[in-house]
């Protein structure tokens, strides 16, 4: 069990093989922030950052990148891969209603918790080296079991999804202003350590890891080789 804190309360996480895979209910209505806020708000706290990589990358078998850390751990959370626990609540279920005629169960059934915490997510992040904007690029996701998904990036260049078997993804961008030839213009981002660089005119697809967020940096074609140079 690991305990995380931030200005008003403080939490308990644990991994779901080590709580038999049962989450105790967690009262979230009680909470004025959703699981996303509040684990983007644990992570302000170096102590809690080093907790959450931990177990992040326990999970999912890989380091997780700072920006996105609070997204995977949320992700855990809800998937039922982790539980968090505000201390101080009552680790209880509710009782059945009474008006209902099959009562709730308590508990999820063989097999539901392990269907749910198959699937994932992967968010895709484009950036384009000259400045251009990758806004409203439109793209293609092909996941590992052949579910087909058409998404459009944000004002951001970003864009995610949910829902997922694990696996890899293929992922094709469409025809947009940014993927063409351009002019040769100063570079304004550099591809960073993990980043996909993609290079105008090459091919336009690519095979994602699930359960994380890409960069996706596209650079210039390469300058034709004179000899006279």
């Amino acid at each position: 069990m690991y305990t995380l804190r931030d200005s008003h309360d403080t939490y308990e996480v644990w991994r779901a093989a080590d709580v038999g895979g049962a989450r105790p209910l967690t009262q979230w209505v009680h909470f004025e922030r959703t699981v996303v806020d509040l684990a983007r708000a644990l992570c302000r706290d170096d102590g809690n950052r080093r907790i959450m990589a931990e177990l992040v990358e326990e999970e999912i078998g890989r380091s997780s990148a700072s920006s996105v850390l609070h997204e995977q751990f949320a992700e855990l959370v809800v998937c039922g891969r982790l539980v968090l626990q505000q201390r101080g609540v009552p680790r209880v279920h509710p009782l059945p209603d009474p008006s209902v005629e099959r009562p709730m169960d308590l508990l999820p059934q063989e097999g539901e918790l392990s269907q749910e915490a198959e699937t994932t997510w992967i968010s895709v992040e484009l950036v384009d080296a000259q400045g251009e904007s990758t806004a409203a690029l439109e793209l293609e996701l092909v996941a590992a079991d052949g579910k087909e998904i058409q998404g459009r990036l944000d004002g951001d260049g970003r864009w995610r999804t949910s829902g997922l078997v694990r696996g890899s993804c293929s992922i094709r961008l469409h025809e947009h202003a940014v993927l063409g030839k351009r002019r040769r213009r100063p570079l304004q981002a550099r591809p960073g350590p993990g980043d996909v660089v993609w290079q105008v005119g090459s091919e336009r697809c690519f095979e994602l890891a699930t359960a994380r967020h890409h960069r996706i940096v596209i650079v210039p074609p390469p300058r034709p080789y004179c000899l006279s140079a």
